[in-house]
C-alpha cells in the first residue's frame, strides 16, 4: 500500500485492481507498437501487456487522513456491478473494502466520500448489493460531487436515448447516494 505523510496528513492509495484492462489502440489513437519496443526497460511489464496489447492501469482510491477525518476520494469501479461494455470489470469480485480494512478503516468510520467526477470507475463504491438493493457502502459519510457533472449525468439519465448514463453507474452508484440525503454538491 502507497502511504505519503504530508505535515499533518496521511494519504494511502487503497488499490482495487492492477491490470492490463485497456488497449493502447483504444486509448492513444496514433498508437505505435514500435514505441513499446524501444522502450520496453520501463515499459515492460509493470505498464504494458504485449501478448494483449492492453496498458496495465490501477484503479483505485485515495484515503486521506487528516484533523481526525478520513475522507475517501474516488470509490473505484465496485464489485457486482453490471458493467458489460467492459468485460473486466463486470460483475467483479475484488477485495477492496478489505484493503481499506488493512488500511485501518471500515466503512462506517469514512466521514466524506469525494468523486472527482462521476465516471464509473469513480463511483462504484458509493454502494454496495444489500438483499437486492444498491445502499450506501459509506453510510455515515458525505458524499460530495460536482453539481455540473450531476445534472449532465441526471438529464443524460432521464432520456431514453442516452439513458442509463454512464454505463448504468448513475443508476446504482450515484442515484441510491441522492436518495439517500448523503450527497452534498458543489
Amino acid at each position: 500500500m502507497t502511504e505519503v505523510k504530508l505535515g499533518g496528513a496521511t494519504v494511502r492509495r487503497i488499490e482495487e485492481t492492477y491490470e492490463p484492462n485497456f488497449d493502447a489502440k483504444a486509448f492513444f489513437p496514433d498508437w505505435d507498437p514500435a514505441v513499446v519496443d524501444r522502450h520496453a526497460g520501463w515499459l515492460m511489464p509493470a505498464h504494458y501487456d504485449k501478448d494483449s496489447g492492453f496498458l496495465k492501469l490501477s484503479v483505485h482510491s485515495w484515503l486521506l487522513s487528516v484533523g481526525g477525518k478520513r475522507i475517501l476520494i474516488d470509490t473505484c469501479v465496485g464489485n457486482h456491478k453490471p458493467r458489460p461494455h467492459r468485460p473486466k470489470w463486470h460483475l467483479m469480485e475484488t477485495k477492496y473494502l478489505e484493503r481499506l480494512a488493512a488500511a485501518g478503516v471500515r466503512p462506517d468510520q469514512v466521514d466524506m466520500v469525494m468523486c472527482t467526477h462521476l465516471h464509473v470507475d469513480h463511483v462504484g463504491w458509493n454502494t454496495q448489493l444489500e438483499n437486492g438493493k444498491w445502499v450506501p457502502t459509506f453510510k455515515n459519510a458525505k458524499y460530495v460531487w460536482s453539481r455540473a457533472d450531476y445534472e449532465h449525468y441526471l438529464k443524460l439519465d432521464s432520456d431514453p436515448k442516452t439513458g442509463p448514463a454512464n454505463a448504468g453507474s448513475f443508476r446504482d452508484s450515484v442515484l441510491p447516494v441522492a436518495e439517500a440525503g448523503l450527497m452534498q454538491m458543489v
